[in-house]
């Protein structure tokens, strides 16, 4: 009798969300796979697998476990509310049907679909278990943030006839979880050139919240300017760190580079039709 061992640490067969995966079990005789199941297997101990006599587990706990949809509401729901996602909304954003998520959320629902779990994990950058509730996670779901996009460049001096790029240029990042605003008024912006370079190197992406979300510019905030050249309409992003001189607001650069100097708002320069504040800056990313 040919005796094959492996370490057995969890049984797929027990677990219906991985029924799929096949057992790998260590054959030098060329059977087919084998399927194996044992209580012991739970504290992770090493058993002998007898290719001569394959033997099914006929365990009480073979039965199908019920679905934990409970969990799956419940870690849905939160998601959602943290993001601001509506059923219909988010189905559609997911590729599913419209009433996919109202579905899911129904009181009397009793699962769900692998394909469903799986673009709600990649929507929300979190993970299949996250989502199940498995593995203590039910209660301390961690996401990654939404999917953002760099919309642009902030470059001092560089006056262009749109300060953001067409959409078919645009770029992702990965934003913040715990900012409170709508992903409508949350994007990225790329640095270029230097006039902040003592905080932020060229090639820093900003993460900003636009003001018609939940930002607030006030002294001690980094911001998104723009202004408006009246000689050919053209503009200029910047990042500027707000500051408040005697009552007065000034938008400061950081720069080894004198060139760059400070302006009051009310007086943005010669020439200038138009400044304004577009935007607050609440995360940057440093490029290595």
């Amino acid at each position: 009798m040919t005796i094959v061992h492996r370490q057995l640490s969890k049984c797929r067969r027990c677990n219906p969300f991985l029924r799929d995966e096949m057992i790998d079990v260590m054959n030098d005789c060329s059977h087919d796979w084998l399927y194996k199941c044992d209580k012991s297997h739970r504290q992770g101990v090493m058993e002998h697998l007898s290719l001569n006599k394959p033997s099914p587990c006929d365990k009480a706990h073979m039965s199908k476990p019920e679905f934990p949809i409970q969990a799956v509401q419940q870690n849905v729901k939160r998601l959602m509310d943290e993001h601001g996602d509506k059923p219909k909304p988010l189905a559609q954003a997911i590729g599913l049907g419209e009433t996919a998520i109202r579905d899911l959320l129904k009181d009397d629902a009793k699962g769900t679909t692998g394909r469903l779990l799986h673009a709600l994990a990649q929507h929300y950058n979190v993970s299949v278990d996250q989502i199940l509730g498995i593995e203590g996670l039910t209660e301390n779901i961690h996401p990654l943030g939404p999917r953002l996009f760099i919309k642009g460049e902030v470059a001092a001096g560089r006056w262009v006839e749109a300060f953001e790029s067409p959409e078919s240029e645009w770029e992702t990042f990965t934003g913040r979880p715990d900012v409170n605003a709508k992903e409508i008024h949350r994007f990225g912006l790329r640095v270029s050139g230097d006039s902040m370079n003592e905080i932020y190197p060229a090639g820093t992406i900003l993460e900003c919240v636009s003001l018609f979300g939940t930002a607030e510019a006030i002294p001690g905030k980094r911001v998104i300017i723009v202004r408006r050249r009246e000689s050919d309409l053209c503009y200029e992003a910047t990042v500027k760190e707000l500051v408040s001189i005697d009552g007065v607001l000034w938008a400061r650069p950081r720069s080894t580079n004198p060139a760059h100097q400070a302006f009051r708002l009310d007086q943005p320069g010669d020439g200038i039709c138009e400044v304004c504040i577009t935007a607050v800056v609440v995360a940057a990313t440093i490029l290595e």
